[in-house]
């Protein structure tokens, strides 16, 4: 008898199934746009390189930036309810966690992913995560000259 042999494929190939929809194999399947996600999450990265930026300004050398970044993400990730449930925290934490642009990248993922939203349900998510990256970066192109002359 001869054995099912697993079909080798690209490393960066997208299974569909039959309504165009990508499938994690060993998972449940995703009813979004791929493409979508990868705007959000995209928009995403460039908001926490921001923060990142932010923080570095701040930071005068690069052990302290390590000591502020680290405390940062963590807790901003624990927040996030990507881990827990943000209604279980207290309500002055669910109003300052819904400021963090993991909430709300965390909740366009679900949007897109999970229930296949289309870029006329979660455009408000993404102008958020995207404002929020801009007021980042702002604050530190605005701090950069001050943080240059302290340092020299």
């Amino acid at each position: 008898m001869r054995r099912h042999q697993r079909k080798r494929m690209h490393p960066f190939h997208i299974p569909l199934n039959s309504n165009n929809s990508f499938v994690i194999p060993q998972c449940c399947p995703l009813k979004g746009a791929f493409s979508l996600y990868l705007l959000g999450a995209a928009v995403f990265i460039f908001t926490i390189a921001s923060l990142g930026i932010m923080l570095a300004i701040f930071a005068p050398t690069m052990p302290q930036f390590g000591l502020l970044v680290l405390p940062v993400y963590i807790v901003m990730y624990m927040l996030s309810g990507t881990m827990s449930p943000v209604d279980n925290m207290p309500e002055i934490v669910q109003q300052l966690t819904q400021l963090s642009p993991t909430t709300i990248f965390g909740a366009y993922a679900q949007d897109v992913l999970f229930r296949g939203a289309g870029i006329d349900l979660v455009w408000d998510k993404l102008v958020k995560i995207a404002a929020l990256g801009a007021l980042f970066l702002s604050v530190a192109l605005a701090q950069f000259k001050s943080m240059l002359s302290r340092q020299g």
